[in-house]
C-alpha cells in the first residue's frame, strides 16, 4: 500500500456542513463527543474516497505519522 498524502482527499464545505448538522442532531448536548463523531465521519469519507476501509486508512495514517517522528 502506498503512502497517503493529505491532499489526496477532499471534503467539500457542503459535505462538512451536512456532517456537522447530522451529528448535532444525534448529539445535541455533548460538544466534545460531537467533535469526535465529526472527525470519525470525515476519516471514513476520506477512506472511502481512496477505496479503503476505515481501519486500514487509520493504520496507514498512523504508519505515516510514526515515520516522521
Amino acid at each position: 500500500m502506498s503512502d497517503i498524502a493529505a491532499t489526496e482527499t477532499f471534503i467539500t464545505p457542503k459535505e462538512m456542513a451536512t456532517i456537522r448538522q447530522q451529528v448535532a442532531l444525534e448529539l445535541p448536548y455533548d460538544n466534545a463527543l460531537r467533535e469526535v463523531y465529526i472527525s470519525r465521519k470525515i476519516l471514513a469519507m476520506e477512506a472511502k474516497q481512496l477505496g479503503m476501509d476505515y481501519l486500514s486508512y487509520i493504520r496507514q495514517i498512523n504508519k505515516n505519522l510514526n515515520k516522521h517522528r
